[in-house]
């Protein structure tokens, strides 16, 4: 596999870096059946790559064998962008997900209003964005420069996470892994948006 080093794999349960994946460890294939590495090589070698940015999910399948990777994971360079366009104390999580919760990117709310809020997730953006404005705003649309950034604290057992209101602008072409990724990889359903 040729790979730009930011890939994660999906190892043993949890997204790992490429330089991390040991012989025996597992990888997920297109079709949810687990391949087993059998052997690992190093080659230091310079071969061009194609690294995509797939807004809103960063999950896809590489090589013939179809093996899932993920392109987004927040690393310094990543926060480095965030604070280079203006905001302040976003942090990267265990996962490699954006926590605004202590940034100057969060939705200045007034009384009665939240800007954190947790939500049963339902596998379309726009249910989402519109069910957690109704429940945190009181109003169905999204604030105009704001966006909902679903945390990567996806719980499979419940159905729930986390929504955070942002700017806009400090979460758009920033790579991370969040509860989207999370809900796709324990349903198998990627989130989608609908049009009418």
């Amino acid at each position: 596999m040729s790979l730009p080093p930011e890939h994660r794999f999906f190892s043993n349960g949890e997204w790992v870096p490429i330089e991390e994946l040991n012989v025996n460890d597992t990888l997920q294939l297109k079709d949810n059946s687990i391949v087993v590495i059998e052997n690992k090589i190093i080659f230091p070698t310079f071969v061009e790559v194609y690294n995509l940015e797939i807004e809103d999910n960063e999950n896809y399948y590489v090589t013939e064998e179809g093996v899932l990777v993920h392109n987004g994971y927040a690393d310094t360079n990543e926060l480095k962008k965030i604070e280079e366009r203006g905001f302040k104390n976003v942090k990267a999580t265990k996962n490699g997900g954006l926590d605004y919760a202590e940034s100057d990117a969060l939705y200045p709310i007034k009384e009665g209003q939240k800007n954190i809020i947790p939500i049963e997730y339902s596998g379309v953006y726009n249910t989402d964005f519109e069910n957690a404005s109704l429940s945190a705003l009181g109003q169905k649309s999204t604030p105009k420069g704001y966006v909902w950034h679903h945390l990567d604290d996806y719980d499979p057992k419940t159905n729930r996470g986390t929504l955070q209101l942002v700017k806009q602008e400090a979460h758009s072409g920033i790579s991370h892994i969040g509860g989207c990724s999370q809900y796709k990889q324990a349903t198998g359903i990627s989130y989608i948006f609908k049009t009418w």
